[in-house]
């Protein structure tokens, strides 16, 4: 922590923290003088003043910066401590509780989002907007340039980057009293939320090899309301304008609603949910009980997640999202059973090249392999043309999107792989492989072991899925016969 200048072409000194293994260049993650910048620090001191509160002062001890709590003025031994989180704290020093803080630097982050930092409603370009249902926002000035969606339980529903992870685990903390969005941290990793001068916001981590700032999350990968009020049935509100490319009037309904002559609702999934300013939500609604609330007002449109969401006028910045609720790009859906249990649904497509011989073998084989490195089969139906395999749901996923860079978004997962994940994931594979191929009443050959095939659990343990084209061998035979060419290559 010191003085430091935003730039070298300028004279202006402010007092900021910085991580200490910085790194070639000094990353600064919280200023304090932000409006009030210092010309030279000759006389300059911050420090503790009456009745409490952290001050920065000039030599003719006018002051340039200071906290402000009402909780000072009941402190007798006030003290500043910087923390090795960077959280600069306020304390009393004869509190047996030293987590007990007067006023903390977190409480009011700068450009930077640390782990345990609160983002919170506030006067910041990039804040958590309370106004309906709560949702992160971008502001340029009083304007809004880019909203995450609504919170859906795991993440905001517009950023598809931002999954739950074991190293940093992220939460909305939301009640009568409070909203606000946080992330911590699990281990020794650094990282960082920052926006940029440019309006982008970057999820940075560390690499400790490269002795750089790593970016593996960039938002946001869109712009607020461009296309205006839009949707399936509706038409241009300003047809001149729609045709020279303007689209931010958006569109207007071809038939007006009329909720007394059957009108009903119409299911969209995988999409970014529209901004929520104007919206009324009740989480302890059942689905029919919102459904029958929306009816009563035809100007509503529900939501079908946890409780109930209703909007209430234009639904602005709505959008498809690639993937959806896929969590496996060869055809892996999530579901959710009436107990809560969470399931993943292999739907094999009419044109996929696993015939019924295939599925069957995968049947037979998950059946009767039981490792906790395989992937477990839950249940299946053969029906109508449609082949369904249900497993238990892997969170993270598969593991190529960890090794692999995503083109698309430029995300570097493998940071979240440190190395003891990586030879845990590498022992469990082994494991898994070890029980197919000698300790399992069936020997199998799965034959198409690949990073896409490997999925992750909540706690990145590794599970070898997908046996369709495995073959068994009996006995001491050392090979098994196929009449087709299958197989990762």
């Amino acid at each position: 922590m010191g003085f430091f200048p935003p730039a070298s072409f300028t004279n202006n000194l402010y007092v900021g923290i910085w991580y200490k293994r910085d790194l070639p260049d000094k990353s600064v993650v919280w200023v304090a003088n932000r409006a009030a910048q210092l010309t030279n620090t000759s006389g300059v001191t911050l420090k503790i003043v009456s009745p409490g509160r952290l001050a920065l002062l000039t030599a003719a001890n006018t002051i340039v910066w200071s906290t402000n709590s009402s909780r000072h003025l009941a402190v007798k031994n006030p003290i500043a401590q910087l923390l090795n989180s960077g959280n600069l704290v306020v304390r009393d020093a004869n509190d047996a509780n030293v987590e007990n803080f007067l006023w903390q630097s977190f409480d009011y982050p700068t450009d930077t989002l640390l782990p345990d930092m609160k983002m919170a409603p506030g006067k910041y370009t990039y804040h958590c907007d309370p106004t309906g249902y709560p949702q992160d926002v971008m502001r340029k000035g009083k304007v809004k340039v880019f909203s995450t969606g609504l919170w859906n339980g795991l993440r905001f529903s517009g950023l598809l980057g931002l999954t739950k992870n074991t190293i940093f685990p992220f939460k909305l903390d939301l009640d009568e009293k409070k909203a606000f969005y946080s992330f911590a941290l699990l281990g020794s990793v650094m990282t960082k939320l920052t926006m940029n001068s440019k309006g982008m916001l970057e999820h940075s981590m560390w690499d400790e090899n490269r002795q750089e700032w790593n970016v593996y999350i960039a938002s946001p990968a869109d712009n607020y309301g461009t296309c205006g009020a839009y949707g399936d049935k509706f038409v241009p509100k300003d047809p001149r304008n729609w045709a020279v490319t303007k689209w931010s009037a958006g569109c207007v309904r071809r038939t007006p609603l009329n909720c007394q002559n059957g009108d009903g609702f119409l299911k969209y999934s995988g999409i970014k949910l529209p901004d929520t300013q104007y919206s009324w939500f009740d989480v302890s609604v059942t689905l029919r009980e919102c459904k029958k609330a929306c009816l009563r007002n035809c100007s509503c449109i529900r939501n079908g997640g946890s409780g109930c969401l209703l909007w209430f006028g234009d639904l602005i910045d709505i959008r498809e999202l690639s993937g959806g609720q896929d969590i496996h790009k060869d055809g892996y859906l999530r579901g959710i059973l009436e107990g809560g249990q969470e399931i993943a649904i292999k739907r094999l497509s009419k044109s996929s090249l696993q015939g019924v011989d295939e599925f069957k073998n995968e049947v037979i084989c998950i059946a009767k392999l039981q490792h906790r490195n395989l992937v477990k089969l839950i249940g299946c139906c053969i029906a109508g043309g449609e082949k369904l395999l249900v497993y238990e749901y892997m969170r993270n996923r598969s593991l190529d999107l960890f090794i692999f860079e995503d083109r698309l978004t430029n995300e570097k997962k493998s940071l979240l792989l440190n190395w003891p994940k990586r030879f845990n994931i590498i022992n469990g594979i082994s494991r898994g492989l070890l029980y197919l191929h000698q300790d399992s009443r069936l020997r199998i050959i799965h034959r198409d072991l690949k990073a896409s095939n490997i999925l992750l659990d909540a706690d990145m343990n590794p599970k070898i899925p997908d046996f369709g084209i495995a073959r068994s061998i009996v006995g001491d035979e050392t090979g098994a016969n196929t009449h087709h060419l299958v197989g990762t290559q």
